[in-house]
């Protein structure tokens, strides 16, 4: 009992973590000022109010929690942890201010679209979204950018020693206290990362709009919340018929640009800024994403073919294209109503995107899913261990992939991949168990469409996930994102530490 002690959190630790809940909830705070004060400028009173308490209540959670300092450095378990707890105390504080404009019945539902938003999974339970107060759904759009910065903030925090993107547990590896880089430096890459792109993304898309006829301060609006719904891969939008209410071609193009370049891994952006193209078609990542996404694009394709769902090349591609490059960069946008994607698109298209919403992007980007970079080191893992079998027993069989450099396949990489692997089906086996059970609507593709895209943090939803859902399978969709978004590890940290800081619970009684 004594070692179990010693391993359990320290006082510094606690309060590291304390404090990085303080200024979190700070930062909502002040964040929420702006479409406050946008709601007011415009004549929306009660909107701008709802801000204002929001913040309010943020500044005043913040004050005991920032008693504590945050250091300039954590380690591998407190940043663990603090990701695990951050994206749900983020979501309970932002969804104060949704549940006070009217537009959700219960807190569950506010908290559930909060959680949407940060784990930038785009899923929507606001009811009468047409009608929503602008200030307020600055607010909703605002969630996918600030969590875009945090996931981003979670890839460089779970690396594996700067080198190979994996994502996965290998604390162990690195040492309990290994320090992390400053979080200035880390915050600032993030930061600017998703400020350039959704800036150039609505310079883009503004004279577009303008074009269509829409009026300046709505395209303005549009171009702003597409732009970084698009790049954070969330796929909140400003009208529930989302990417379609536009109707252009052009505008579903430049999208798709920004989805990609969302579901880009940091690493390759920094290169391609570097101007380091020379070695970027060797890049693992680069080549599974190009691979599958093919794949899925295809197969998709022939499936609204056989279902009669579209008929001509141009609403195929459209429809088809479109929704398959959302899904495999897990963004929730597309050009399709929910109930067509359940029931008449056949059982071929829906399949591969779940395929693709399963695989997600590149590791070490905003997308969800399994990433590619894993799906890569398991089907390499799968190879070589063939060739052993095919060889001589005598005969050293070594994998290699590049990923920034060239690496050497190891058993612990193939099972740390493996690992997210199976813990996303699981995760959708059990949430599609919880939807079928409290569930009359939905059967099982539908079930296991909406769990994947949960899990993911992807967003495509079907008929019975929404505002209309019953308690169980909003929560389980709310769980399932929040799993999804830190891929399961770091909220388990963050459970494993609270336990083992409560009396009596952990063995520390």
């Amino acid at each position: 009992m004594a070692v179990l002690s010693h391993l359990g959190p320290t006082r510094v630790d606690s309060a590291a973590i304390v404090a990085g809940l303080g200024v979190l909830c700070r930062a909502l705070g002040v964040a929420m000022l702006v479409p406050a004060a946008v709601g007011f400028a415009l004549g929306e009173t009660d909107a701008g109010a709802a801000m204002l308490l929001g913040a309010a209540v943020a500044h005043i959670l913040a004050s005991p929690l920032s008693r504590e300092r945050l250091p300039a450095r954590l380690t591998w378990s407190q940043a663990f942890t603090l990701a695990g707890m951050a994206w749900f105390v983020g979501s309970l504080v932002s969804a104060v201010p949704l549940l006070l404009s009217g537009h959700y019945s219960s807190v569950l539902q506010a908290l559930v679209e909060s959680m949407a938003g940060l784990t930038t999974t785009g899923a929507v339970f606001v009811e009468d979204l047409d009608h929503m107060p602008v200030a307020i759904n600055l607010w909703r759009h605002a969630l996918h950018p600030l969590g875009a910065v945090g996931a981003l903030l979670v890839v460089a925090t779970i690396r594996l020693r700067g080198e190979t993107l994996v994502a996965t547990s290998t604390v162990a590896e690195a040492g309990e206290h290994r320090i992390l880089p400053r979080r200035g430096r880390s915050l600032r890459a993030a930061g600017g990362l998703v400020l350039v792109w959704s800036a150039l993304g609505t310079l883009v898309l503004l004279p577009i709009l303008l074009a269509l006829g829409l009026p300046p301060g709505r395209a303005v609006l549009h171009a702003v919340t597409l732009a970084t719904s698009a790049f954070s891969t969330g796929g909140f939008t400003l009208t529930s018929a989302s990417a379609g209410a536009l109707h252009s071609a052009t505008v579903q193009l430049v999208l798709l640009v920004l989805m990609i370049a969302g579901a880009t891994s940091m690493m390759l952006h920094r290169a391609l800024w570097a101007r380091r193209h020379h070695d970027l078609l060797r890049e693992l990542d680069v080549r599974v994403l190009a691979a599958t996404g093919f794949g899925v694009v295809l197969v998709t394709l022939v499936g609204l073919v056989r279902s009669g769902a579209h008929t001509g090349f141009e609403e195929l591609a459209r429809q088809g294209v479109f929704t398959a490059i959302a899904a495999h960069t897990t963004t929730g946008m597309t050009a399709t109503p929910g109930q067509l994607l359940a029931t008449g698109w056949g059982d071929l298209a829906p399949a591969a995107l779940v395929v693709a919403m399963g695989i997600g992007g590149m590791g070490g980007s905003i997308a969800g899913g399994v990433g590619s970079l894993r799906v890569g080191l398991i089907v390499k893992g799968v190879v070589r261990d063939v060739r052993r079998l095919l060889l001589p027993e005598s005969a050293l069989v070594v994998e290699t992939y590049q990923q920034a450099r060239r690496h050497v396949l190891t058993d612990q990489h193939v099972r740390a991949a493996a690992t997210i692997l199976l813990l996303m089906l699981a995760s959708v086996f059990a949430g599609s168990v919880a939807a079928l059970a409290t569930s009359s609507e939905g059967d099982l593709p539908e079930a296991l469409f909406a769990a994947t895209s949960a899990v993911s943090t992807t967003g495509l939803s079907v008929a019975f996930v929404g505002p209309e859902s019953g308690w169980v399978t909003m929560s389980t969709t709310g769980l399932l994102m929040w799993f999804g978004r830190l891929e399961f590890l770091a909220v388990l940290a963050s459970i494993g530490m609270v336990a083992r800081i409560i009396p009596g619970v952990g063995g520390r009684g």
